[in-house]
């Protein structure tokens, strides 16, 4: 079994019983199934970026236009946890070593644990994830050096994974434990530190994930069906193994509901 898998395989240990889903505080409300409003217990109204001109319109892929998770993707924004200083406290840790770190969120090799996973407090449904990371390129030894993100639910979700070992990006749907249904792969290697960005939406059957090398330019666009469990998904990030002395960066992370442009590409 292919080390990238074991993430699916510890879904249903690592994360609650999804039967009554909510945020960690047990208001029983989440971050996008009502109005996606709330996160995690803070119930301020909608954060509606300034839009300007709408630089997205006929852009397709995404991410080549903006090159960053730019409001121009999001009509309104839900969760953009802040790196500075602590860990921060609209995450929680799952396993492994998570450090927030003078604006970074940092995933260092963890000698008990073969991941390094954190995610959001609170639940969304029909929401976008974007996400800014630097990972090392290649392989070390027995180490898997891969990323990933997404959204999942105790019994369902979606996963990107970027793999430097293996030179390839793979978007998978955990909606069959333990293997996954795969949604789309590429083959895409890096020999050293490569900063990208990467987009992942879940929206009823609707999925959707891309990826942008900010190194070279290159872009690679995933759409998908998904026929998973409908409930609300943990923005979730997870390090396999990275190298010792380059642990795997999270510079960025944003939860929104996707602008009219954004959505259009993307469905």
């Amino acid at each position: 079994m292919r080390l990238w898998l074991l993430p699916l395989l510890l879904v249903g240990a690592c994360l609650p019983d999804t039967g009554d889903f909510g945020p960690a505080d047990g208001s029983g409300e989440d971050g996008g199934v009502a109005d996606l409003a709330t996160t995690d217990g803070a119930a301020d109204a909608f954060v509606a970026p300034d839009m300007g001109e709408d630089r997205l319109a006929g852009c397709d892929p995404l991410l080549p236009c903006v090159r960053g998770c730019d409001d121009a993707l999001f009509e309104s924004l839900l969760w953009q946890p802040s790196f500075d200083g602590a860990f921060p406290d609209d995450m929680t840790l799952v396993s492994g070593t998570v450090l927030g770190e003078s604006g970074r969120l940092v995933f260092e090799r963890d000698e008990m644990d073969a991941f390094s996973t954190a995610r959001s407090s609170a639940g969304f449904s029909d929401a976008l994830l974007c996400a800014r990371l630097r990972m090392p390129g290649g392989g070390e030894g027995i180490s898997a050096n891969f990323f990933a993100l997404g959204f999942l639910t105790g019994n369902g979700g979606v996963e990107l994974f970027l793999d430097g070992r293996e030179e390839e990006l793979t978007f998978l749907s955990a909606e069959v434990l333990p293997d996954g249904v795969l949604l789309g792969t590429a083959p895409y290697g890096w020999e050293t530190a490569h900063e990208f960005v990467v987009l992942v939406y879940l929206a009823g059957e609707t999925t959707y994930a891309e990826v942008l090398d900010l190194a070279t330019s290159e872009s690679f666009a995933f759409p998908g069906t998904y026929r998973g469990e409908m409930v609300p998904g943990f923005a979730w990030f997870s390090a396999g193994e990275p190298k010792l002395l380059e642990p795997i960066v999270l510079l960025e992370a944003k939860v929104g509901r996707p602008s009219a442009s954004a959505l259009a590409a993307m469905e």
